[in-house]
């Protein structure tokens, strides 16, 4: 299953855990910007992504929002290749994924509507459970505590090293 990811630049260190959680399932490829090679075209990137993925996860924050409706921004254009896309097929492989606020102050209004689901208040593996959940992946039982357990080691070492930088 291809599946491309949605955000806003400004939500990368959150939607980034997710993704990296996401890569550990089998039958997953991910379509995630960071990934594109230098030199590459981004909106030639997103338009053929958004047209050849089976999903779009969009994960909505209110920066989101505000980030699809500014001029000149290229989450704009994104949105509107996925607004043109949804308004010649039907067919529903746009799924919101939330991570901040509401549906309604996180997403543009024509994708406000679309039914998503909510992982907010949700941990880690939560959020990778009930998204794997929604697109009828069985994740094998897969155990992801050493993967989470490496993230947040990694997180405690760059605070450390921060701290440390400060005190010197």
């Amino acid at each position: 299953m291809k599946i491309f990811i949605s955000y806003a630049s400004e939500d990368e260190k959150k939607v980034t855990p997710i993704v990296e959680g996401l890569k550990q399932v089998n039958g997953i490829e991910l379509i995630f910007y960071p990934e594109l090679p230098c030199g590459k075209d981004q909106r030639e990137f997103m338009r053929k992504s958004i047209q050849e993925c089976d999903v779009c996860l969009i994960f909505a924050t209110p920066t989101y929002k505000v980030k699809a409706d500014k001029s000149g921004s290229g989450l704009k254009y994104e949105v509107s290749r996925m607004r043109e896309h949804i308004k010649y097929t039907e067919n529903e492989k746009f799924i919101p994924v939330l991570l901040e606020g509401s549906f309604s102050e996180s997403l543009p209004p024509f994708l406000a509507t679309k039914k998503g689901i909510d992982v907010n208040k949700r941990s880690l593996q939560q959020s990778v459970d009930d998204i794997l959940r929604i697109l009828n992946i069985d994740n094998g039982q897969k155990d992801f505590s050493d993967y989470f357990f490496q993230i947040t080691k990694l997180a405690i070492l760059d605070c450390t090293r921060f701290l440390l930088s400060k005190f010197k």
